[in-house]
């Protein structure tokens, strides 16, 4: 599972987040024409923009690691 690329499509709103994740990371200082950013974000530096996408990719795995580690504790009862 991608968590970045989910955590993406909270702050992007391309038809292809992988893509638009992809120019966003590999851009300079602007946010590229071609990457669409939700109305929100829209004036956020690019420096918040993937610090955001990062935070919320960590906070995903956080919850998915946590939500498989009480499942596989759950099945040993």
């Amino acid at each position: 599972m991608n968590f970045r690329e989910k955590a993406a499509s909270f702050i992007l709103a391309n038809d292809n987040i992988a893509e638009a994740l992809n120019l966003l990371d590999n851009a300079n200082d602007t946010i590229p024409s071609e990457v669409v950013v939700w109305e929100k974000f829209e004036y956020e530096p690019i420096e918040s923009i993937i610090d955001y996408i990062d935070t919320i990719a960590e906070m995903l795995k956080d919850a998915y690691t946590q939500g498989k580690t009480q499942y596989s504790n759950q099945q040993k009862l």
